[in-house]
């Protein structure tokens, strides 16, 4: 039955070349914010992505490769925090990186991909269904109390704000196991 939600998850890592500085924001002409474009550096070429694709293309093994080039180049804030890849859902990404990654067959790596923060390399990979389903319980938790705090006016406070609902459904999962 969980399986079944499974179509709007997926899992992918990425070789990013920041073309923005992610420490510095700017407000934009239409009055939205945005990360500041590199005034301290140079800004990476689109070229600088096509060697590292085609050394990923020219590899045996480009799976291995390609982790050994992520840790080596990417510049992806978030890489230390998640070396193993993103599990997100659609919609979570910016929308170059989702389309280019659900166009991706597991274990496929795409072409050079731009965005709004520079280019990607993207590698798709296979979702862990044991983390999909546990991250899926969570989400749905986390939206059920969503939609009942609204339904019913409930006034919460920071106690309330400080309750993680995937820990509290692994905490809940262990423990009925425990019995």
């Amino acid at each position: 039955r969980l399986c079944r939600g499974r179509a709007g998850y997926y899992r992918a890592k990425h070789i990013l070349l920041l073309t923005k500085d992610m420490s510095k924001t700017v407000t934009n002409d239409d009055g939205t914010t945005g990360y500041a474009p590199w005034t301290t550096r140079p800004s990476p070429e689109e070229g600088q992505g096509d060697e590292l694709l085609q050394q990923l293309r020219a590899s045996d093994d480009p799976v291995a490769l390609f982790d050994q080039l992520m840790n080596e180049n990417s510049e992806d804030t978030g890489l230390a925090a998640n070396p193993d890849g993103y599990t997100t859902s659609k919609g979570a990404m910016v929308p170059e990186f989702e389309q280019a990654a659900l166009a991706l067959k597991e274990g496929e790596i795409s072409d050079v991909v731009e965005s709004d923060y520079g280019y990607h390399i993207i590698l798709r990979l296979p979702l862990d269904l044991d983390q999909f389903r546990s991250q899926l319980i969570g989400d749905k938790m986390e939206q059920r109390s969503n939609q009942w705090l609204e339904e019913y006016g409930v006034k919460t406070n920071e106690v309330y704000d400080q309750i993680d609902p995937q820990a509290f459904w692994e905490k809940a999962q262990s423990l009925t196991l425990g019995a």
